[in-house]
């Protein structure tokens, strides 16, 4: 059986937790990540092909709701009369998280690497970076990881949405792993296991969202 580095702590020490038709799946002993090896990645051709298929128009109010699950606490956590600079990273085509957020007054940027490739705009410091339904599309997350954090201010928070993986459900049933676009599934041991590393404080809201902020 080969044997793989973690993607995001660089730790050789992973087990096999299931094999099907399409791919394998590995779980890494040290931060609890489960990811999909390289070898079992699409192209970048196929991955934005299957990314032009989604349905995320900023006129579909069901889509702007599901945002809002990342959304609404965070702007709780907004000052009254102080307007963030914020960057929803890995947007995809839509600006539909930025606009939910320019409309409370924030001044908010989308970036994709697909279709919103600026970069002109991973060269500045943010209050507040978003990151909707895309770190478990990280082919390599200990460098997107450290990415978002070096575009953050000293005081930033970094929201993130994505669905924690289980331990206490039957990996093999998990929708989420259905989607070959997902190669990266972080659960809340990750998620400690990060914020213990970085010395980051952080925050859950309920099993999708999690914000972290540098501890002073």
């Amino acid at each position: 059986m080969p044997q793989y580095f973690c993607p995001l702590c660089r730790s050789p020490e992973s087990s096999l937790v299931l094999k099907n038709k399409k791919r394998e799946f590995y779980l890494c002993s040290q931060c609890s990540l489960t990811f999909v090896p390289s070898s079992f990645h699409l192209s970048k051709i196929e991955e934005k092909d299957r990314y032009t298929k989604h349905n995320n128009s900023s006129d579909d109010p069901i889509y702007k709701e599901f945002l809002m699950t990342l959304t609404t606490p965070l702007l709780k956590k907004a000052v009254s009369g102080v307007s963030w600079k914020g960057l929803d990273f890995g947007s995809g085509s839509s600006d539909t998280l930025s606009l939910i957020m320019r409309e409370e007054g924030h001044e908010f940027y989308s970036y994709d690497p697909f279709f919103k490739n600026d970069t002109s705009l991973l060269e500045t410091k943010y209050d507040v970076i978003t990151c909707s339904e895309a770190i478990e599309h990280f082919s390599n997350p200990k460098l997107e990881w450290e990415k978002l954090w070096s575009l953050l201010k000293p005081n930033g928070t970094l929201a993130v949405m994505t669905q924690f993986r289980s331990f206490e459900k039957k990996f093999s049933d998990w929708w989420y792993i259905r989607d070959l676009t997902h190669v990266s599934f972080f659960s809340k041991a990750t998620f400690d296991w990060l914020a213990d590393r970085d010395h980051l404080k952080s925050s859950r809201y309920g099993n999708s969202v999690i914000f972290f902020e540098k501890r002073n």
